[in-house]
This record gives structure tokens, C-alpha cells and sequence, in this order.
């Protein structure tokens, strides 16, 4: 029989224990005390509360990755995961200008597929350049691989060349 997993504390968690563990102390608080201090803390429990709810929504709209618990990044490495919310970085997007303006600038290729292709299509793709080998299409199980990479990891799987190439815009497949 498979046990439920815990409960995780999470960044989340621990802002919404905090203010509700304050809210109800001032809340009982308010209830023992009389005119100005009553009023006082309560302008305070309110403004308190909306504080908190105008910086949750900041962080949330400018940096939505710090609410997330290392163990939320799954496989994936914290860096890649942070870049995937942050969207598309400009040097990709002068990158991709730069080669569409000459598609034959292979310094500019190469700098653009090392910004937005994880490390097995890069490996692939220089490879098959270096081999002046086309990209399999008509291979339906693609092919085993193995490597390493900069950081000592290693992958290792099935290269998908039709899954690949329809990835590409504008290919036919």
C-alpha cells in the first residue's frame, strides 16, 4: 500500500501560517481591548493585511520562482527552471535576428542553438554538422544516445527526429 506523501513547506506555507498565526492574535487582541487602542489596531489588522496581500502579488508578478520549494524543480536544474518562467532571453531574440538577416552566419547559428536547444538537440545537431549529415526523418524510432556534458551529467535516450523536426517552424514532416 503507497503512503501519502507530506505535506510540503513550501515558501507559500510558510507566509500564510505567518500571517494567519498573526492575524488571529490580533485578532483576539482587538476583541480585549477598548476605544483608541481598539481602533488603532484595528486600522492596523486591516492595513497590515493589505500590505501583505500588495507584496505577495508583487513578488508573484516579478518573481514568481521564489514561492516554488527546491524540491518543485523536479529533475530540472533551478537556473534552467527560473529561465523558463522568465520567457525567451534578449540575446535569443538578437540572436534569431541575426541569423534570419544571414542564415549562412554560422557563428550566429550556433550561439542561437546553444541559447534555446537543451544540450541533446545541441550535441546532435554539431555532430550531424560536423558529419554533413541530414536530420533522419524517415527513421520512426530515432536512435539511442549517450553523452556527456560540460558539468560531468550525462543523458542518454532516443533522438526523435520527426518529433524534432516538427518542433522547427516552418518544416514539413
Amino acid at each position: 500500500m503507497k503512503r501519502p506523501n507530506p505535506a510540503k513547506l513550501t515558501p507559500l506555507w510558510i507566509i500564510s501560517l505567518f500571517v494567519s498565526f498573526t492575524e488571529a492574535v490580533l485578532g483576539y487582541a482587538l476583541t480585549k481591548t477598548t476605544d483608541a487602542v481598539q481602533t488603532s489596531l484595528t486600522i492596523f489588522v486591516i492595513v497590515f493585511a493589505l500590505l501583505v496581500a500588495a507584496a505577495f502579488f508583487a513578488i508573484l508578478w516579478y518573481r514568481p520562482h521564489h514561492f516554488y520549494a527546491p524540491g518543485d524543480f523536479g529533475d530540472m536544474a533551478p537556473k534552467d527552471f527560473v529561465d523558463a518562467l522568465r520567457g525567451v532571453p534578449q540575446e535569443a531574440v538578437l540572436q534569431a535576428t541575426l541569423v534570419s538577416r544571414d542564415p549562412n552566419d554560422r557563428k550566429a547559428l550556433y550561439q542561437l542553438l546553444s541559447n534555446i536547444l537543451d544540450q541533446t538537440f545541441q550535441q546532435h545537431l554539431i555532430l550531424m554538422d560536423e558529419q554533413s549529415v541530414e536530420i533522419p526523418c524517415e527513421a520512426t524510432m530515432g536512435h539511442p544516445y549517450d553523452h556527456g556534458t560540460r558539468n560531468r551529467n550525462s543523458a542518454h535516450g532516443y533522438f526523435q527526429a520527426r518529433e524534432f523536426a516538427r518542433k522547427l517552424e516552418g518544416t514539413d514532416s
